[in-house]
Parts: C-alpha cells; structure tokens; sequence
C-alpha cells in the first residue's frame, strides 16, 4: 500500500492531474475516474468504477435475476475524507436461453460522492477493491483493486470523464414522489397501482429470489391510471413489502419501497364462504353428478319406510363421505403445489390412471345395478334393510363417488370461492372446501333434519327394482365419457387395451355374482377382476400435447398472448379441458355455434384454446393470474389499450358473449 502510494505520487508530480491506471482482465477492463481533475477541500467530486465489457458480454446489477452474481465495490479512503453509497445505473434485461439476467453490456460506471474534510492539503489516495463476474455462454469471475491519486485545488477541473458521469447521472433512479402508490396481492400475484402522466414500461426487482423474471410484468394502462403486475416464484409467500426500479416511457426510473397491503378482509371471507355453498348446492344440478346422486335419491326412496333416525344417520354419512373426499383431494392438491408444481382444482383429473382407475369403479357400480352381483346385501345404501352398517358404509361411499364425479364440474359461484381458497393459508383453504361440501350435501341433510318431507317421496314398491336396474345405464354412459376423455390424454393402443380390460374386469364381477361361493368359479372372477385391474392400469401416461391446427382456434401460449396485446387485437381465451363437463356444454351449445363465431370473425377477434386436459403449468399459472384454479374460464379482452380482461360467467348464453363483444 505505502510502496503504491509513494509510485502514484510521483507520477503525480510529474503529470500534476488526477492518476489512475487501466486494469484489464479477460472479456473487461476496469477503471477507476472522477468528474474532476482535483478534489476542492470541504467539497464534493465523483468518483466510480468503470466497467468496459467486450460485445456481448455482460456483468450484474444487485439482483443478477435468474443466475449470476452482483458486481461489488468497497471503498478505501483516507481518514480525512468520506464516500457515499454505490449509485447502480438502471439496469437491462438480458436474456440468457429461457433466463432472464439483469445487468450490464459495454460501459457501465458504478458513482459514489468523495468529500474531502475541510483543511485537506496535498494529494488524495483513493482506492476501490471490486469483484465481478463477466459472461457470456460462460461466465468468468474477476477482482481487481484499483487506484486513484487526487491533487489538491481551489477550483474544480472537469476531468475527461465529465461526460460519462452526465449520462449515468440521467439513468439513476430517483425516490418515489408523494403520488399514492397502491401495492396489494391477489393469489400469486403482486400488483403495483398509481397514477402517473407518464406510462410504465418495467420493473425491476431489487428482492432476489422473490418474482418471476421471465416474463417481465405486465404492464396495463388506463390514461393516467396505471397498474404493474408481478408474478411471485411458487415456493416463495407474499412479501411484507416491494423494493424495486419502476421505469417509465421517457427512461427515467424511481425507486420504490412499498408495503404490501392485505389482500382480504374478514367480510372477504364470509362472502367467499357463502359463494362456496350456494356453489356447492348448485354442484348438484350440473350434469357430472346426475348418475351418482340418482343412485342417493332412490336411497331416499328406500328411507321414506324407516325411522327418522336411520335417515339422520344415512344423510350424516353421506356429508362425512363428501367432506372426508373434499378434505383428502384438497390436501393432495396442496401438497403438490408445495412442490413447486403449477395445479389447479380437478388436477386429479388430469392423470389416465386415475380416470381409469374412476372407469373401474363406475362398472363396478353399473354391474352391482343390473344385478350381478351384491355387496354385503346393501351396496351404496340400496340395500334392503337400512339399520344394517353396510347401509351406512355405502352412504359414505355414495358420498365419496359424488365427490369424484363433481370435480370434473365448476358450478356458478365455485370458481370465485376455490381461486380465493386455494391463494390462503390452509386452514382458510379447508375451510372454504368444507363449506362447499356442506352445501353439496344440503338437500339430503335438509330431508334428513325434516324427516316429514321424506313422506312426500314415492312409497317404495316393486318399481324399484326395475328403476334401480335402469340407474346402470347413465353410470355406464359415463364411463363411455371417460373413455373418451382417457382416448385424448394417451394413445390409441392403450385406449383399446383399457377397453378390453374393462370387460373382462365385469366378467369377474359377474362371475362373483354367479359363484354360489364354488371353488372354480371363486377362481374364476378373482382372475379375471385381477387381470382386468392389473393390465387396464399398466401403463398409462399422458401423450405429447397436439398443437391446434391454425384456424378458428390458434393454441394458446404466452408469447402469442403478448403479441396479439402488443397489436391491441381482441382476444377471447377458452381455459377448458377434455373431463370438463361445463366446458364443453359452452363449447357446443354457445362457442362452436355459428352465430357466435361469424360474430367472433366480424369483429376480428384472436381465438386461443388454453387446453388444460393434461398438466400444464403455463395453462396453471395463467388461471392463477386471473384468481382461479379450475376450469371453465372465459377471458376476453377489448384490444383497447390499458383495458382490464373481462371474465365471463362459467355457464355462458349466446347473449352473454353477444354482450361482451358489442363493447369492442
């Protein structure tokens, strides 16, 4: 150190101007300046690092973003003057493959203030020790200590450098005025809104780890009102507050420091609750759930002869069977998640083996109808005499199949409810699940509480046999739709092995039926059963995703999002899937009908099929974006600029999307 000071002395003394020296390393030199060519004692001057980087080669900001390592300077003055804090230029995005980098290319220079105290005499030694990490396809470390000798003067001599410190001192942030900025989350999003004449174009995060680098936030404008929206990583919780660069139109940038305000309150809650259980009361007219709870109803029938308490008793099983489902998919649901992967309600839905393993069951059950066979005397509460516990056990089983088969179906209110449900703390998800439950099981808990409505109900008589054998029809009709969806998550092959599994599975079933308990025939149906299960669930896995042929419909994705909002065109997005029974309901009975799509086409608006039948996590995370986890979900945006997305109903009409396309 004394030996580099007495070397930069006397080169001072032969050159009498400020003194530094060029320190270049492989793909960067570093430098370090000053705006002046002399300090003025009890004032200040600028001084910094200069980074030069080779093309196309970059260093780091203080969140490098995806991958990489800040730049770092540290400061060594002597006693009798002072420095300043770093002041880090905005920086760019740079993208590295599928990553997104914040940082620097070319010439960056990283200022800080020099104050020499009052009285200070003869030349000033300044040094700076800084590390950085240079890259490219590869990425290089480096440090270098660097050096500057200062002379005294009674007036300020702008140095060649001038110029460099000008432009940097224009790409600083400045702090947030007194304009109100609101900063608030909703599910796993963060969302910036304020109002300012000059429209936003990024942000950048000073929290590392926390957002979503790629894609950049989504900017949306209204005039003078605008709102910045960030995606939170999925492992990481709502932080207490926001630190970052807001920059705007015109370059310019401020920084930010911002409380995150509660999302919901306390009557948030209450209405969401109450939403999930008129959604789940309204689960009970949507088509999914017909075949099981006709099963329920001619159970009622059977009830209308015993006493109030066998009733009580068979309705509070059937809740128990719901809610212990309820509870179970929603555990599992949030489990995953909690492994980083992007899935929504109905998630369960999206696995062949689970579809087939439900096609299994629902044969079991169609076979048990016709009467091939019996379980206990009293399978799924059919039975004939209801104070036997099978009764019961089936009850809670009939309660755990209705479960099953609703998943496939979002009900009017439910979309809210779960998309609120599933961005809380757990106990809060529970809960709302639990209350959609409960209001699935309500009428049977109605009749129950109300045992003279019961009397109401036809007398039970030779009829329910024929009507109990008739049932098997609507629950083999829907294992054919089960196949079906089965049919678009895998390939062909493994369809029809599934199919042939199927039937030799039922004739073990009838088998069973037919044994009278004989060695051969016991034989016979635990062969067939185990070899129906055992090759009908061997293999099953999703296919490769097709794309949509470009036409009416284009294949939904970010990137064709982004540019259609780019060109201001509107756009309507179908969030749908195979297994869902509402979705395709709209699609056929509104979407796919030629007046909606000649009005689509007249109007000129973009298409995009967001197809969620197998797992798919941008699908996921674009559902999360708008609050909700599930499917159906309409999203139309007018083109206009600055435009909030409409949601449409989950049970469209023609009118409805008449409607929202008039206001383009």
């Amino acid at each position: 150190m004394l030996c580099r000071s007495f070397l930069l002395l006397g080169t001072f003394l032969l050159s009498s101007v400020a003194f530094s020296k060029v320190i270049k390393q492989p793909h960067i030199e570093v430098e370090l300046v000053a705006d002046a060519q002399n300090y003025i004692a009890g004032e200040a001057i600028n001084v910094g690092v200069r980074y030069k980087t080779d093309p196309h080669w970059h260093i780091y900001w203080l969140n490098p973003g995806d991958s990489g390592e800040p730049a770092q300077i540290d400061w060594n003055v002597p006693e009798t003057a002072s420095v300043g804090s770093n002041q880090w230029p905005q920086p760019k995005r740079i993208a590295v493959g599928a990553l997104t980098n914040y940082g620097y290319e070319g010439e960056t220079l990283v200022a800080t203030e020099l104050r020499a105290d009052t009285g200070s005499t003869g030349p000033m030694a300044v040094e700076a020790t800084t590390k950085w990490l240079v890259c490219n396809e590869e990425c290089i470390p480096g440090k270098a200590t660097l050096s500057l000798l200062l002379p005294a003067g009674k007036s300020g001599t702008s140095s060649k450098w001038k110029s460099l410190f000008d432009k940097t001192r224009s790409q600083l942030p400045t702090p947030w005025d007194s304009q109100p900025l609101r900063v608030a989350h909703a599910g796993k999003e963060v969302r910036l809104d304020f109002n300012s004449p000059m429209a936003p174009t990024d942000f950048f995060p000073l929290q590392e780890g926390i957002f979503l680098n790629t894609p950049a936030p989504t900017i949306q404008s209204s005039g003078e009102s605008h709102r910045v929206v960030l995606s939170l990583k999925e492992e990481n919780t709502v932080p207490q507050k926001v630190d970052g660069l807001l920059v705007f139109a015109d370059g310019s940038a401020k920084s930010i420091s911002q409380a995150v305000s509660a999302p919901r309150s306390e009557a948030s809650l209450l209405s969401m609750l109450l939403f999930a259980l008129i959604g789940g009361f309204l689960l009970n007219l949507m088509p999914c759930v017909f075949p099981v709870l006709s099963i329920k109803v001619l159970g009622f029938f059977e009830q209308s002869r015993a006493d109030k308490t066998h009733a009580a008793a068979h309705s509070v099983s059937y809740l128990f069977g719901i809610l212990v489902s309820f509870w179970l998919l929603v555990a599992g649901l949030l489990i995953v998640r909690a492994g980083g992967t992007h899935i929504g309600w109905g998630f369960q839905l999206q696995s062949p083996i689970f579809l087939a393993s439900l096609s299994f069951i629902f044969v079991a059950v169609g076979m048990n109808l016709l009467g091939a066979y019996d379980v206990g005397g009293s399978f799924m509460g059919v039975g004939q005499n209801l104070s036997q516990k099978s009764g019961v056990a089936g009850s809670f089983f009939t309660g755990v199949l209705a479960t099953l088969v609703a998943t496939p179906c979002t009900a009017p209110f439910m979309g809210v409810a779960i998309g609120f449900a599933l961005s809380q703390p757990g106990w809060v998800t529970f809960l709302v699940f639990t209350a959609i439950g409960v209001g699935m099981a309500s009428p049977y808990v109605i009749l129950a509480a109300f045992p003279k409505l019961i009397a109401y109900l036809p007398k039970p008589g030779a009829w329910m046999e024929t009507f109990r054998q008739f049932l098997a029809f609507p629950i083999f009709l829907t294992v054919l739709w089960i196949l079906s969806v089965i049919g678009e998550q895998t390939d062909p092959h493994r369809l029809f092995v599934l199919r042939i599994s199927l039937l030799v599975f039922a004739m073990g079933l009838w088998a069973y039926g037919k044994t009278g308990w004989r060695k051969w025939q016991v034989i016979f149906a635990v062969v067939f059963v185990g070899a129906g299960l055992a090759v009908g669930l061997r293999d099953l896995k999703p296919s490769p995703k097709v794309q949509i042929a470009e036409g009416e419909w284009q294949t939904f994705s970010e990137e064709r999002l982004a540019e259609l909002q780019a060109a201001n065109v509107p756009i309507f997005i179908d969030f749908t899937a195979s297994w869902c029974i509402t979705c395709q309901v709209n699609k056929q009975a509104v979407l796919d009908t030629q007046p909606i799509l000649d009005k689509f086409k007249e109007k000129g608006v973009a298409l995009l099929l967001a197809d969620w039948t197998n797992q798919d996590e941008v699908i996921s995370k674009r559902l999360e974006s708008f609050g909700r986890n599930g499917v159906p979900l309409y999203v139309f945006y007018s083109g206009k600029a600055g435009s909030e997305p409409v949601l449409l109903p989950q049970i469209l009409t023609k009118e409805t999307v008449l409607k929202a396309l008039d206001s383009i």
